[in-house]
């Protein structure tokens, strides 16, 4: 006689399936929505869920089959008895989404399922310093906001840039032959105050996508989104987060330029006025020269040009910055943004036609995906972990990004 095969169905744990909806701030038709998309994001021809049954589930007076769970867990990313499970949940303090309510970004899902990630990583080092009793004391003292920036700027670049030089000195960093260059050793020194910063790369096809530009974690803990075409703008991004750092304060930022926007606090506009008088280093007096009152434009037009030349700051940074302090008229302000902005756009036209033009050659387009900058810090500390038996082969893989068919001593002995 042939078995009768049994519907193996579950109980969603709904206090936790409502701790994602909170975390992730979607609402449950939200989620209908989000169940009723394939992986292609079209609606599914099958299947469909509607808000009553999402309200029986988190009523229990429902259950869900093992092919709903692989679904909700397909949105959610947390494994099948996460779901299920009636252990207590995670502590809400443990998500800078509940520690703090609004943030200097838009966020939507998919940006807080990354951020969410990058939190967990950040859990999951600091369980990893505490294996191999590795305390990282914070080596920078806690500003405020009440305090001057220029000063904090001016007395933290002169340290920081000392330590940078002696970095070079001992041939622990290399000379910078462009942006990338500096951001890399930027990144590098930071380590060297106990600061992890990550850098996060995407391809144009990537479907979790950050709409961000940098976020700062308590303790120590940055994430920069790489900006390929404009290093510079990564580089400000990176002295901004870590103005944030030094005022202990948590940010998620999308940066936005100060003049064009009425709206930002007075944290972010410390923040902002920190990282440009950072990246001066020896061009302060250069800069703070310049008046409105003593300067024709020709002469600011050459001091900014110096400036650009000897620091990594952008132009359209110097020139916010002077309009700010009101070194420049507003009118005048407006035409360099407006020579900056057609410059770009041409820019932008003249690849464009250089790659159509390579394709009526035959020329092949060669690309690959964007490495992102690894920090030296989180490396040594996973393979100490690893050397140590604090963690497994798979997890030393996913870490420091070794794919499966590459031997891992390549990596541990490098």
């Amino acid at each position: 006689m042939p078995k009768i095969s049994k519907k193996i169905e579950y109980f969603i744990n709904p206090s936790r399936l409502i701790y994602l909806l909170e975390l992730y701030k979607i609402t449950r038709k939200d989620l209908v929505e989000l169940l009723n998309l394939n992986k292609k994001n079209e609606l599914r021809k099958s299947g469909l869920v509607d808000q009553k049954w999402i309200n029986n589930v988190l009523d229990k007076k429902e259950k869900v089959s093992l092919l709903m769970l692989k679904r909700i867990d397909n949105i959610f990313n947390t494994g099948l008895s996460w779901l299920v499970s009636a252990r207590a949940l995670p502590p809400k303090n443990g998500s800078v989404f509940f520690r703090k309510k609004t943030f200097n970004s838009e966020l939507d899902f998919n940006c807080r399922k990354i951020i969410d990630h990058f939190e967990k990583l950040k859990i999951e080092t600091q369980l990893m310093t505490k294996y191999i009793n590795y305390k990282p004391k914070r080596m920078l003292g806690v500003y405020s906001q009440d305090d001057n920036a220029v000063s904090v700027a001016k007395h933290i670049s002169l340290n920081f840039f000392e330590k940078y030089r002696s970095l070079l000195e001992k041939n622990e960093l290399k000379n910078p032959l462009c942006e990338r260059d500096f951001l890399k050793n930027f990144m590098r020194t930071m380590e060297e105050f106990n600061i992890f910063v990550f850098e996060r790369t995407e391809t144009w096809n990537q479907k979790e996508r950050l709409n961000i530009d940098g976020l700062f974690l308590n303790p120590n803990f940055i994430l920069i989104k790489r900006n390929q075409k404009y290093f510079r703008r990564e580089i400000f991004s990176l002295a901004h987060e870590f103005a944030h750092y030094l005022l202990n304060i948590e940010e998620i930022d999308n940066l936005k330029e100060e003049f064009s926007n009425s709206k930002l606090s007075k944290i972010e506009k410390w923040c902002n006025q920190f990282a440009f008088y950072f990246l001066l280093q020896d061009q302060v007096k250069n800069y703070e020269n310049i008046t409105n009152k003593n300067n024709s434009e020709e002469d600011i037009n050459n001091i900014v040009a110096e400036i650009y030349a000897n620091t990594h700051l952008s132009q359209r940074a110097i020139y916010t910055r002077l309009i700010i302090e009101e070194k420049i008229s507003k009118a005048y302000y407006n035409k360099k943004v407006d020579e900056l902005n057609k410059h770009i756009e041409q820019k932008e036209k003249d690849e464009l036609l250089q790659k159509e033009r390579n394709k009526a050659l035959g020329k092949e387009q060669r690309g690959s995906a964007p490495k992102p900058i690894e920090s030296k810090l989180f490396t040594e500390l996973v393979k100490i972990n690893y050397f140590e038996g604090n963690i497994a082969e798979n997890k030393l893989r996913e870490y420091l990004r070794i794919g499966a068919e590459k031997n891992i001593n390549d990596v541990l002995y490098s």
